[in-house]
């Protein structure tokens, strides 16, 4: 199970502020030193009722630009030698190998740093967004519960999946679907 919107937010933002990460699924993360960034590749497969959506779903990201491709049972073992193969059957399955995780306190910290430093950013905690501020059809600013307007260039939501109750007051919405995923460590295989 993925959540694109989380992926397609850390590209932006790794943009927007000028953090480069390594290409590829298996590049230490020399260039820009993220300790917040684990890449490696994710892998999806689905039962048989939802193998067509899934297919349709790898044609639309790869129309995208976005990095998807099938991949064999070999390839799976190779990557992920502790997988059952069992548990995948004849299941087609999916890689995205640009996809990983990342460790939200450390990237939230480095976000909020090279806001600050980087681009003269104000960061302001603890106050709550009951506004949103509007010149034309965007977002210039926010005012928060006890009154201060804040007006911006660019004016960054990071409500996650809570987004439309930020931004339910401007009347703006944002087709948002929380799902559920997993995140599954494993202790290492003995090299074999």
């Amino acid at each position: 199970m993925r959540n694109n919107g989380i992926t397609a937010g850390a590209a932006l933002n790794r943009r927007t502020i000028g953090i480069e990460l390594p290409p590829g699924p298996a590049r230490p993360n020399e260039r820009c030193n993220c300790t917040w960034w684990h890449g490696g590749g994710s892998l999806e497969w689905e039962a048989e009722p939802d193998r067509s959506a899934q297919g349709e779903n790898i044609e639309q990201l790869r129309s995208w630009g976005y990095a998807a491709e099938w991949i064999t049972l070999h390839e799976v073992r190779e990557l992920e030698p502790d997988i059952d193969p069992a548990a995948i059957g004849d299941a087609p399955v999916a890689f995205f190998p640009d996809e990983g995780w990342l460790d939200p306190v450390v990237y939230a910290h480095a976000m909020l740093s090279a806001a600050r430093l980087r681009h003269g950013a104000k960061v302001i905690c603890g106050a709550r967004v009951v506004d949103l501020i509007m010149a034309g059809d965007r977002v210039t600013g926010v005012r928060v519960a006890d009154g201060t307007q804040y007006e911006a260039d660019i004016v960054v939501n990071c409500a996650g999946r809570w987004t439309n109750e930020a931004t339910r007051d401007a009347g703006l919405h944002l087709p948002l679907a929380p799902t559920v995923g997993f995140l599954v460590f494993t202790p290492l295989s003995p090299p074999a």
